[in-house]
């Protein structure tokens, strides 16, 4: 899906504690970074879409996913910083 952006995705998560702290250290280290929020995609077999909702677990819900990119020049430099301590 980013073969043709000029930039990559770097981090996903459910947990938006972990994305703001991830945004955080991206900043400190002066990389530029996009952010967007998409909604858990439903599970899929056979070519049907399943809503886990119906078949799963009564108190299960679709969680937000966030996810973060940054241009492919510092894609790189941003793994790094997100997988260091």
């Amino acid at each position: 899906m980013f073969a043709f952006w000029k930039e990559k995705k770097v981090f996903e998560t459910k947990d938006k504690a972990a994305l703001r702290a991830a945004e955080e250290k991206l900043a400190a280290a002066g990389v530029q970074a996009r952010t967007w929020t998409s909604p858990e995609s439903p599970m899929v077999c056979c070519g049907a879409k399943i809503d886990v909702r119906l078949v799963g677990r009564k108190e299960h819900k679709l969680l937000d996913v966030y996810h973060i990119a940054v241009a492919s020049a510092d894609a790189e430099r941003a793994l790094q910083l997100l997988q260091s301590p």
